[in-house]
């Protein structure tokens, strides 16, 4: 028996000492994990809360909900006196410096924006329920503060266009990439809806050329703007619709295949059309964000593309 006892002894004692006790026992040690667990715990309270918004009452009758805050934004609805609501807790500057707005749901993944002076914030008595439900529903740990619809980005962008034209007597498509820059988000034209502009640039000509040319060169712009209207929203994702203009001016130097003796001679065409697009755009952090479309063009002729850009908030 005490020979048992002095080998589970010599067995079992280093053992703890390896375990959850090391640390106690190795001032080093010690110092480590406490450093550790003061390290996570830091990263847990640098999280941002959501905005769950908060509770109001409608002091106007007829107070208007604004698509965009301003005042001069196309109207979504109105509300009565007296009818309590959810606002956002941040209030929204007006698009031009005039008024101060509250967001406010008009719907499923859809808000509105109603004016301070239109309401008056309150709290609910015990009991209480505020029928339409807390301001933000996504499950997001992290809230950026600023609506990213109306938001104001710049960025590169890229488009591949399975561009047509009429060449030799019949039409022609070939896929044609464009560079350049995009710029969107809410201006003062058009009651502050927010607006996309582009201007792309070309100088490879589309490849149907080579059918007829032995040679091209020159360049192709085209520009366009757009409005857009959301069809589904929150934190960080946001969906759209868009139509508008677009203008497109290109200028070729072409040495014909079949009459090399003519030489070479300029080409130059400038046409107008209407375009719709399907956007989709992510926030990646609190300026940058990326975005995909998806667009149909109609001017001379029809043609498609699809296009994306990293964009920086200004």
């Amino acid at each position: 028996m005490t020979v048992l006892f002095l080998l589970y002894a010599m067995c079992v004692r280093p053992a703890w000492a390896q375990g959850d006790f090391a640390p106690y026992q190795s001032p080093g040690q010690l110092h480590h994990v406490l450093s550790q667990k003061e390290q996570s715990k830091g990263k847990v309270m640098r999280r941002r809360p959501r905005d769950t918004g908060q509770n109001a009452v409608v002091k106007t009758d007829g107070a208007a909900i604004y698509f965009a805050p301003n005042f001069d934004a196309p109207v979504l609805g109105y509300l009565d006196s007296g009818k309590r609501i959810r606002v956002s807790k941040i209030m929204y500057p007006g698009i031009g410096g005039l008024g101060d707005f509250y967001r406010v749901h008009v719907g499923h993944h859809r808000f509105g924006y109603i004016t301070d002076t239109d309401i008056i914030l309150s709290h609910p008595a015990p009991g209480d329920v505020v029928k339409n439900g807390p301001l933000d529903t996504d499950d997001q740990k992290d809230q950026d503060s600023t609506d990213l619809y109306l938001s104001r980005y710049g960025g590169l962008t890229y488009y591949n266009y399975n561009f047509s034209e009429k060449i030799s007597g019949g039409a022609r498509s070939a896929p044609t990439a464009m560079y350049g820059f995009k710029f969107t988000g809410p201006t003062n034209l058009m009651g502050g809806l927010p607006l996309d502009f582009d201007l792309l640039f070309t100088s490879v000509p589309p490849s149907f050329y080579n059918d007829i040319a032995s040679s091209t060169s020159g360049m192709m712009f085209m520009g366009d703007m757009l409005a857009n209207l959301p069809i589904t929203q929150s934190s960080r994702f946001l969906f759209t619709v868009g139509f508008g203009l677009m203008a497109r001016f290109s200028d070729w130097s072409v040495l014909l295949k079949n009459r090399p003796d003519l030489g070479k001679f300029d080409s130059q065409e400038l046409a107008m059309g209407v375009l719709g697009e399907l956007s989709a755009t992510a926030r990646l952090n609190k300026k940058f964000a990326l975005r995909a479309d998806a667009r149909y063009i109609y001017e001379k002729e029809r043609y498609a593309g699809i296009g994306a850009a990293l964009l920086y908030q200004y």
